[in-house]
């Protein structure tokens, strides 16, 4: 008995001496496999260390070639801006350098498109025919270009005598419209946003169109010896048309800009309730405002070193660029919508006048009718609307006729 009992007690203490030798194996395999896990470990942690120092030196000589290599960012179409009116604000000061920033004045060059257009020298329309009608008439040689009422604005020509009238543009409620060379440039809905507007050219056989610019707001859009000028939300812009580049007047303070030589021409502090403002000039680039006049201007026309306006009363007075010999005109009608060429003034209102540039005399060609929507002068005729129907008068006062189109 005793014997099986000494044989029991020596089974149990080799089955526990084999138990203790398991797990001090065990234990020294787990000490080896964390040892050999915190050195992989470290070593991964430095190559990542190491690959970040290089990366960090490849960055910085990239950085350095970017930075001394030009790189040409421009394309060979006008970059049409889409964005909302917010970022588009934003885009404004955002692309806009401190080199390109003049400092000393409100003038911002934003940027620089390769050629738009070869144009030559002159006028897309009158001015006086882009303030009295939205520039909804333009003409050129034997024809006149105009917005259709009949089709939401679409741009048309047709001849002077009634003929051979044919669809250019299918573009929504163009207007600001001018005429220079084989090109037509106007201001249209744009089709995708809302509040968004388009500056675009055409050639006048409806071919080859493009959008020059968008913004928000655009007016007083017109075309001058290769440049294009246009009134937008935040200010007044100018672009070149054969280098594109585009210069921001950024005063919202601008009302019917209107440059001539050096100069912007535009009425201030404009009332819109009563639709008149003191009629101003600054330099392009200055800062300096020079006031003309002390009369509030509706609206006015530069011409030959004088400056012609109507003032809150509907008369016609003119004062010299310079602000001096402010004088009145004519005061013996209402005249709402002028233009002043070929050395005389053609006014509108309740009666249409040719007015000489003193005042001296002038002549009454309609009586009793309201000319107040549309009043546009071309070589031969005055364009004006009466109750919706387009009408037109030979210069001469002869030749009073309605026509067979309607303006938008």
């Amino acid at each position: 008995m005793k014997k099986i009992f000494s044989l029991i007690i020596v089974i149990a203490l080799i089955f526990t001496l084999c138990s203790c030798k398991k797990i001090n194996d065990d234990v020294s395999s787990s000490i080896y496999s964390e040892s050999t896990h915190s050195s992989e470990t470290n070593s991964v942690a430095s190559e990542k260390k190491e690959s970040a120092a290089s990366t960090t030196e490849s960055d910085d000589t990239t950085s350095n070639i970017t930075a001394s290599t030009p790189v040409d960012n421009t394309s060979s179409e006008p970059v049409i801006d889409n964005t909302s009116k917010e970022e588009s604000e934003n885009k404004i000061v955002d692309d806009t350098s401190e080199e390109s920033r003049d400092t000393s004045s409100n003038v911002v060059i934003i940027d620089q498109q390769p050629t738009i257009v070869s144009l030559p020298l002159g006028k897309g329309n009158h001015h006086s025919n882009i303030i009295d009608s939205q520039g909804k008439i333009a003409y050129s040689g034997e024809w006149i270009f105009y917005s259709n009422g009949d089709e939401d604005g679409a741009l048309y020509k047709i001849k002077e005598d009634g003929t051979a009238k044919q669809r250019i543009s299918a573009d929504k409620s163009c207007k600001y419209i001018n005429v220079i060379g084989d090109w037509i440039f106007y201001k249209c809905n744009n089709t995708s946003l809302e509040y968004v507007y388009d500056i675009v050219k055409i050639k006048i056989d409806g071919s080859e169109r493009s959008v020059v610019t968008s913004s928000f707001s655009i007016t007083y859009v017109y075309v001058c010896d290769k440049k294009l000028y246009y009134k937008h939300d935040t200010g007044f812009s100018i672009i070149d048309l054969e280098t594109g580049e585009k210069t921001l007047y950024n005063d919202e303070n601008y009302y019917v800009p209107y440059v001539e030589g050096d100069w912007v021409y535009f009425l201030d502090s404009y009332d819109s309730s009563y639709r008149y403002g003191k009629l101003c000039k600054k330099r392009l680039g200055g800062t300096e405002k020079i006031q003309l006049t002390d009369y509030n201007a509706r609206k006015f026309n530069v011409y030959d070193g004088w400056v012609y306006y109507t003032d809150f009363n509907f008369s016609i007075r003119r004062v010299r660029i310079d602000g001096t010999e402010d004088s009145a005109v004519f005061s013996d009608g209402y005249v709402n919508l002028f233009n002043v060429s070929d050395g005389v003034i053609y006014a509108g209102g309740r009666e249409i006048f040719k007015i000489e540039l003193n005042g001296s005399s002038y002549t009454k060609f309609t009586t009793g009718i309201v000319a107040d929507f549309l009043f546009t002068v071309t070589d031969k005729y005055i364009y004006y609307e009466v109750s919706g129907k387009t009408h037109k008068i030979a210069k001469d006062g002869q030749k009073e006729q309605l026509i067979d189109i309607r303006i938008l």
